[in-house]
């Protein structure tokens, strides 16, 4: 019998080739579209699931909450949090710290290699059970002149040879011994480690507030519990560990009677962190990869892409099987005369529909053969669609698709199942009037999803472009970015190689900075004002500039003056040799949102006032001298920040040189040939600032491009299913509209007619679609500090775009019928 129906349904798709082109076709899309984004999806689905263990491993990630500012979010954790859990929480397994480096040169057969290097506690392979391979997991990080390392390093610096017990030889002369060789994280991964030593408190002395202070978070802190631990009772217990252990100092000192109320810990599972964490300071920030963070709401947007599209095919199907009622009742009476139960019916119709949707899968498999390349080049992944390596996903597939057969064919089937046969032969058009409504009702929900869709996208669109075009506050354009003139042993080269730069004859300014835009930038300080002693200190963001930033970046004041080289009281000159005599005294220059924020009238009245703020923990007495215009340092996802802009000589790790443009490739190579000059063992680190700045946006634009593709694919789909209503619905019409010209109606008449009928539709849709899109929106664009505002221009231009692909969709068939000689339509049966 099952052979009979499949006979039977080839048969039947050979006999009416419009229906069956249009649903193979629009299924075909639906399924290569959905199958794309679920490869997508399941990939970012899949990181960190892979470790062992790592459903019992969380992150520690901290909000620290200072008085007079909002709460700063962090990805990161305190030094001391780490030894309070393990002794508070006999829950706890085990804990490692890890703390990100760059800047550490190596020699290999006469060259240096730059590499960047993570300290991690010598609990770091109990925690990480298999990601060492060779060495001894309990020994391997308890000497600091050891080094573990990946076996990309190990192929590099010893090819096939041994590794582990040899030596590697540091730029400084420091030998490490090899005690371990870790194995490659695989790619979908948070982590990035190929080179790690041991964190040694005393490595860190000079900087307290990486492994002493609970000021800031500068440590990734990963906790692994023991089985069946439930974290949210343990963060219910963090408060008062904080309470009771935390001291706090620096910018919030005023808040240690309330440590918890200042300091917030986070416990996030480690197969979360990828999707689930968007903290400042993820370790993607440290090491200048792609692996994150990934963007869970662009995952479960697709996701929702995915099922509308797929659901557009299966209204198709629908759609089409109850139009084309008519032409199988008679086939269906026959059938129950001969014989044939419901069931039976039933049945023929389901193998219709499944083998539709199977020869769709081809096709759909080998649309994303040729659409794999493209797709992963957009999306910067290597997805791959192998039934030879993924058994499993073939077998996925093929059940899915059945799925989506049986749920496709299954109301026509009972629909047309259900037709009598004594009412049927006496009347061709029977059945057809019960499904016009559901018809409708279908083409209604297919017309809301697209332009929901087209409406979603456009303010994505609308809101990268602004993102990526606002007026930052400064120039980006032709801006270079060199790196690493702060580390020991460089520093004294910055000034030579600024004085180097500037002679290039295209270079037009140099500054050096603490940090660049877009850079993981939060150095902070408290503001005293001394004529307010009763007022708490204001916790502020700092930044370090020489008087040359103001001109590379071009930024003018708008009160007062800005920093300038000749005038001695412009430096912020701290003693190294041990603390000084009495307070020095520096000017600063304030931006016009740190003259709200400290409470100060206005821009012109900031000028000469004086506070005392501390750099470093070295206090200074500051004197505004100017004020200029905001400028966002960071993403427009967050507000532009209150700066205090000094110059203090010793804080300055990064270059900016401004050039004209003009013959940009030898102008870098030039740069490049004076680092190599003054830092012949070092590799230069540069890049372009307006490309560090549009890669924060580099994940929306490439996930906005996504759904606007899919957008169009579901379009697509939906126009044909609609090309294949507006077929049947006007052979249906043919004997009324050739009534209709007899009598005199004119050809425009007839077209308005039957465009009408599906403009109804596209209307009513817009009713559905905009409310749905503009809260959906609305949520999205929240995350964002600076964003366009959601305007009617969306709605309409989404709502004229549907109307106008219906019009076009079936103007083919309008002109046809409505061109048509009425004599031919009243032989019409």
């Amino acid at each position: 019998m099952s052979r009979h129906y499949v006979v039977a349904a080839y048969k039947n798709l050979l006999k009416d080739k419009l229906f069956s082109f249009i649903n193979i076709s629009s299924l075909m899309v639906g399924l290569a579209s959905s199958i794309l984004i679920l490869l997508f999806v399941f990939d970012e689905l899949s990181y960190d699931k892979w470790i062992t263990d790592g459903e019992r491993i969380a992150r520690v990630e901290t909000t620290f909450s200072p008085i007079g500012r909002d709460p700063m979010d962090f990805a990161m954790s305190p030094g001391p949090a780490l030894s309070s859990m393990l002794e508070d929480f006999p829950e706890v397994e085990a804990g490692v710290r890890m703390f990100f480096e760059g800047g550490y040169s190596f020699v290999l057969n006469g060259t240096t290699i730059d590499e960047a290097i993570v300290f991690a506690d010598s609990d770091m392979f109990t925690v990480f059970e298999d990601f060492l391979i060779a060495g001894n997991p309990r020994t391997a990080l308890t000497d600091n002149d050891s080094v573990v390392i990946s076996e990309t390093i190990r192929q590099k610096y010893f090819g096939d040879g041994p590794a582990l017990g040899e030596t590697l030889q540091r730029l400084n002369g420091q030998s490490l011994r090899v005690t371990g060789i870790m194995k490659d994280l695989l790619y979908n991964t948070h982590l990035d480690i190929d080179m790690m030593f041991r964190f040694d408190e005393a490595r860190f002395e000079n900087s307290p507030q990486i492994a002493k202070e609970w000021r800031g978070a500068n440590v990734f802190t990963y906790l692994k519990f023991r089985p069946n631990t439930d974290l949210d009772a343990i963060s219910e217990r963090l408060p008062d560990m904080i309470d009771r252990r935390a001291v706090l100092t620096g910018y919030l000192a005023d808040l240690d009677d309330r440590r918890s109320e200042a300091i917030e810990l986070h416990l996030v599972p480690l197969q979360d962190i990828y999707l689930g964490s968007s903290r400042l300071g993820q370790i993607s920030d440290w090491t200048g990869n792609s692996t994150g963070p990934g963007d869970g709401g662009l995952v479960k947007t697709l996701e929702v892409i995915a099922v509308l599209i797929l659901g557009i095919a299966i209204i198709n199907y629908i759609n089409l099987s109850t139009a084309i009622a008519s032409k199988r009742a008679r086939e269906v009476s026959l059938r129950k005369i001969v014989g044939a139960s419901r069931g039976q019916i039933i049945a023929q119709f389901l193998t219709e529909s499944v083998l539709i949707t199977l020869i769709a899968l081809l096709g759909a498999c080998a649309l994303i053969e040729l659409a794999l390349p493209s797709y992963n080049q957009l999306i910067e992944k290597q997805l791959t669609l192998s039934f030879e390596n993924y058994f499993d996903i073939g077998l996925w597939l093929i059940a899915a698709s059945v799925v989506v057969g049986l749920v496709a064919g299954l109301y026509p089937a009972l629909y047309l199942s259900g037709f009598k046969p004594a009412r049927t032969l006496s009347n061709s058009a029977a059945g057809n009037l019960a499904t016009g409504r559901l018809r409708s009702l279908l083409v209604v929900a297919q017309f809301s999803i697209s332009i929901g869709l087209i409406i979603c996208t456009s303010i994505l669109f609308a809101q990268t472009k602004f993102a990526t075009g606002k007026d930052l506050g400064f120039t980006k354009e032709n801006m270079v970015v060199v790196r690493n003139i702060g580390s020991q042993q460089y520093a004294t080269i910055g000034e030579t190689l600024k004085t180097e730069l500037l002679q290039i004859p295209r270079v037009k300014s140099v500054t050096r900075t603490a940090a660049v835009p877009s850079d993981l930038f939060e150095d902070n300080t408290r503001v005293s004002f001394s004529d307010q002693p009763g007022l708490e200190p204001i916790p502020i963001s700092e930044l370090s500039v020489d008087p040359d930033f103001f001109n590379t970046y071009e930024i003018a004041p708008i009160a007062g003056r800005l920093l300038e080289w000749q005038r001695g009281t412009d430096l912020v000159n701290i003693p190294q040799d041990g603390a000084p005599d009495s307070i020095p005294a520096a000017s600063v220059v304030l931006n016009a949102e740190a003259v709200t924020h400290l409470g100060l009238k206005s821009p012109e009245a900031a000028i000469g006032r004086s506070f005392q703020a501390a750099v470093g923990s070295q206090p200074v007495d500051f004197t505004v001298i100017g004020v200029i215009a905001d400028f966002n340092f960071k993403s427009i996802h967050e507000k532009v920040g209150a700066y205090l802009i000094y110059y203090e000589p010793n804080r300055l790790g990064t270059m900016t040189v401004r050039v004209d443009g003009e013959d940009m490739g030898n102008t870098l190579h030039a740069i490049d040939n004076v680092w190599t000059k003054l830092a012949p063992d070092e590799p230069i680190s540069r890049s372009m600032l307006a490309d560090n700045i549009n890669n924060s946006y580099g994940d929306e634009e490439r996930g906005g491009i996504a759904v606007m593709a899919f957008t169009l694919l579901g379009t697509l789909v939906a126009a044909a299913g609609l090309f294949g209503l507006a077929s049947f619905a006007a052979e249906k019409r043919t004997k009324e509209i050739g009534i209709r010209k007899v009598f005199g109606a004119r050809v425009v008449d007839v077209a308005m007619l039957l465009l009408w009928q599906f403009t109804r539709p596209a209307l009513l849709a817009n009713l559905i679609a905009w409310p749905l899109a503009w809260y959906i929106m609305r949520d999205w664009l929240d995350g964002f500090a600076y964003r366009i505002d959601i305007g009617t221009n969306y709605f309409l231009y989404a709502g004229g775009s549907a109307l106008i692909i219906a019009w076009m969709t079936v103007a083919f068939h309008v002109l046809r019928v409505a061109r048509a000689n009425p004599i031919h339509a009243l032989r019409h049966d």
